[in-house]
């Protein structure tokens, strides 16, 4: 009974998150600016077929020159799931970040997980994951 239980639990959860990801929003959709908790913002501005490209501007950053400096990004988009790419060099740091998330029902939120990775370091601040929620205000 516990085996039919954890196999009908799969099935709906694999069923549930295909629907989920099958939602028809295209990267055009994405088109705005979008600010997270922390009151750095994703400005996404340009769209050809499912990536983009755009801007983001970090509110918080250990090296102080790349606070509010436009860092351009690269992204792609599979319905509402997407992933950025970029790299913080020319603001000065040696850092690069990805994000991978997914665009909220109504498109007014997207809810991002990323990793941060310093380039050279091997201490244990080399690499930091969390998790971002950005509301589009544009």
């Amino acid at each position: 009974m516990k085996r039919l239980f954890h196999i009908v639990l799969f099935a709906f959860s694999f069923t549930s998150f295909n629907a989920f990801c099958q939602s028809n929003i295209g990267a055009e959709q994405l088109i705005g600016t979008w600010k997270n908790e922390h009151g750095s913002t994703l400005t996404i501005t340009q769209t050809e077929n499912d990536d983009f490209t755009g801007t983001f501007k970090t509110a918080v950053a250990d090296t102080k020159s790349c606070i509010g400096y436009p860092i351009p990004f690269k992204g792609s988009s599979n319905g509402n799931a997407l992933a950025i790419s970029m790299s913080l060099e020319d603001c000065g740091s040696p850092t690069t970040i990805a994000m991978v998330g997914s665009v909220g029902k109504e498109n007014k939120t997207l809810d991002t997980i990323y990793l941060v990775q310093s380039n050279g370091v091997d201490t244990w601040k080399a690499r930091v994951t969390g998790h971002d929620l950005y509301q589009k205000i544009n």
